[in-house]
């Protein structure tokens, strides 16, 4: 069974472990993908919840029948801070993130998890890595949130 991505999803990334008092919070988010053969690229832009990035980010990967695969990069990097505020550093783009999911056909929908470089730790010898869960669901005209469009 082969999936066609191209289209407007929304969906849901959960917060994983990493994030102490704020596991299991909850970023919902649009994406728009074009597909060409397996790979995919598109736009993604967190509408609401917990550390939202007003800014788009570039997604890229590929797509293997049920699983796939992308990177996403917001624009700008944002950090939640020790007192749960929002930083954003406009000068640098922020961590790719990479994604993995399968598609359920029971849910008509993807889910998988993501994964996140946060630092590195013992002489730069081993990598720290934030992660979560992530779903999401091609949207349709009943369940359609608007984000904005990037310029």
């Amino acid at each position: 069974m082969e999936i066609d991505l191209n289209g407007k999803w929304e969906g849901i990334i959960k917060l994983g472990k990493e994030y102490g008092e704020n596991s299991g919070k909850e970023i919902f988010y649009n994406s728009e993908f074009t597909q060409q053969g397996n790979i995919i690229s598109g736009i993604s832009n967190d509408v609401s919840g917990f550390g939202i990035n007003s800014e788009p980010a570039d997604l890229n990967g590929k797509i293997k029948e049920l699983k796939i695969s992308f990177n996403k990069q917001y624009q700008t990097n944002h950090m939640i801070t020790e007192d749960n505020m929002i930083e954003i550093d406009s000068s640098r783009k922020g961590p790719i993130i990479q994604y993995d999911g399968v598609f359920n056909k029971s849910t008509n929908s993807f889910e998988g998890n993501w994964m996140m470089p946060i630092g590195k730790k013992f002489f730069g010898l081993i990598t720290l890595n934030a992660t979560g869960t992530w779903n999401m669901k091609r949207v349709t005209a009943a369940n359609h949130v608007d984000c904005p469009s990037r310029n």
